[in-house]
C-alpha cells in the first residue's frame, strides 16, 4: 500500500494562515509577494484624501501540488476587493487577458504536428505593468 501525501488547508484569510503549522511559509510568500510590488512601484504610499474612499484588499492563497499530491510550492497574490466597486464612481470597465480554449488546443496541436516542444514559464509580475488613467485608494 502507498501512503498518500497529507496536503496542508489552503486558508481563506491572513488570520487563518498565520494560524496554520505552515505560518512561516505563508508569511515568507506574502513578504515576496509585497516586495515585488515596491520593487516595481505598482503603488505609492499616500495619505488618503479627503472625499475619497479606500477600496479593501485581501490576500489569496494557493497551494500548488504535483501529480503525486506532494506541495510544490505556497502561492499568495495581494488583490483589491474589486467587487466593492459601483459603477460609474470606482471604476468603469474590467479587463483580464486569458487565452481562448480554441487557441491552446491549435497551439498545441501545431507543435505536436511540427515535433516542437513547449516550455512553461511562470510569470509572477504579470498584471503589474498596466498603465492607470485615474487615481486608485487601496
Amino acid at each position: 500500500m502507498v501512503a498518500q501525501a497529507i496536503t496542508p488547508r489552503t486558508p481563506n484569510s491572513y488570520k487563518e494562515a498565520v494560524s496554520l503549522p505552515e505560518v512561516d511559509k505563508w508569511k515568507l510568500v506574502m513578504k515576496e509577494e509585497l516586495e515585488v510590488h515596491f520593487v516595481n512601484h505598482t503603488f505609492d504610499l499616500v495619505l488618503l484624501p479627503q472625499g475619497h474612499t479606500a477600496i479593501g484588499t485581501c490576500w489569496l492563497y494557493k497551494i500548488k501540488q504535483w501529480a503525486d499530491r506532494t506541495v510544490n510550492c505556497y502561492k499568495v497574490r495581494w488583490v483589491v476587493k474589486g467587487f466593492t466597486q459601483r459603477p460609474g464612481i470606482d471604476f468603469d470597465k474590467t479587463y483580464a487577458p486569458i487565452v481562448r480554449p480554441e487557441s491552446l488546443r491549435l497551439l498545441i496541436a501545431w507543435v505536436t504536428a511540427h515535433d516542437l516542444k513547449i516550455h512553461l514559464a511562470n510569470i509572477i509580475t504579470t498584471f503589474l505593468h498596466s498603465t492607470l488613467t485615474k487615481e486608485n485608494y487601496i
